[in-house]
């Protein structure tokens, strides 16, 4: 799929993928639109051991903070060195997003990611 791709779009979150690319270390992944329809702070997390790429299994990193109401943008990246290669390498990503409440760490939401 290309982006823009809207992974969630409800009364907790909006998560859309906005681009592939690389980080600040050269590690691809995803660039996210991020915002939290909730009145309370929340992070916005890969369950890092969900995620496959390419049907293997591959740790994602995205750990985000937002308050209520706000809009961020975010970065979703797997180690370049375990794909064995960059963006060309994020064939088919698989795995779970979550939102959580920043104070009592209550799983708000939960997401499937396919991209």
């Amino acid at each position: 799929m290309e982006p823009p791709v809207v992974i969630a779009d409800d009364d907790v979150a909006t998560i859309v993928v906005t681009g592939v690319g690389t980080d600040a270390l050269g590690d691809p992944g995803y660039s996210l639109a991020l915002a939290n329809r909730t009145d309370r702070a929340a992070f916005v997390y890969a369950v890092t051991s969900s995620f496959t790429v390419n049907g293997a299994a591959h740790e994602a990193s995205l750990y985000e903070a937002l308050e209520p109401g706000a809009d961020v943008e975010g970065f979703m990246s797997f180690l370049r060195d375990d794909l064995g290669s960059g963006t060309e390498a994020l064939q088919v990503a698989k795995g779970t997003v979550e939102v959580i409440d920043k104070d009592t760490y209550e799983t708000l939401a939960t997401y499937a990611f396919v991209m």
